[in-house]
């Protein structure tokens, strides 16, 4: 507790516990760094993956695809028209392959929506805000309050993947560590880009 009335006295009194704990904690010993418990993927037992189950040579004719995304964009705009909606609130996250074109799908999404009521949020390598803070921070700020809709160009799980093979530092064992605070589905079939 510091006596707060003369503020010069309190700026200084506050200053010098700040600068005592610092130097206390910079003569302490390094604490040793942690053992990474995080278990081996194992390998698959039947040697398949979603990868190579995908069927590449899918094709849907332009006329169709017309057809079909109008068709269902009218029902996305009669369901967020819909009175009870206003009690709910929903997520929408394009999640695939590499060049799925997850975004342009986004884009498609958005105009049976009411600009009003829906946010787009981009997904994509984490700021340094974002870092300091626990993983699912960056998409927990985001979670829509009620009648309202957030569409995620990429989800967490896929998010994981990449931050785990390209931007997070390797640990004592070589292996990129799992974001804190989530768990990790490493038999999901998501691919993403940063």
């Amino acid at each position: 507790m510091v006596e707060g009335e003369d503020a010069r006295y309190r700026n200084l009194t506050v200053g010098r516990a700040l600068l005592a704990a610092m130097r206390e904690r910079l003569d302490q010993k390094p604490a040793k760094p942690a053992v990474d418990r995080i278990a081996p993927i194992s390998p698959r037992i039947d040697k398949r993956d979603i990868l190579g189950a995908l069927d590449l040579t899918l094709k849907l004719d332009r006329k169709r695809y017309t057809e079909q995304r109008a068709l269902y964009q009218g029902r996305l705009n009669l369901l967020s028209r819909n009175p009870s909606f206003r009690e709910r609130s929903a997520i929408l996250v394009f999640e695939g392959n590499d060049a799925a074109a997850k975004a342009a799908q986004s884009a498609a999404s958005r105009p049976a929506l009411d600009a009003r009521y829906y946010r787009t949020i981009p997904v994509a390598a984490p700021t340094e805000e974002e870092r300091a803070q626990p993983y699912l921070w960056r998409f927990w700020r985001h979670i829509p309050r009620v009648g309202r809709f957030a569409l995620f160009d990429r989800s967490w799980y896929g998010r994981v993947l990449v931050e785990r093979s390209k931007a997070w530092p390797a640990s004592s064992t070589g292996r990129a560590p799992i974001p804190r605070s989530t768990t990790s589905n490493s038999s999901s079939p998501t691919t993403a880009r940063s």
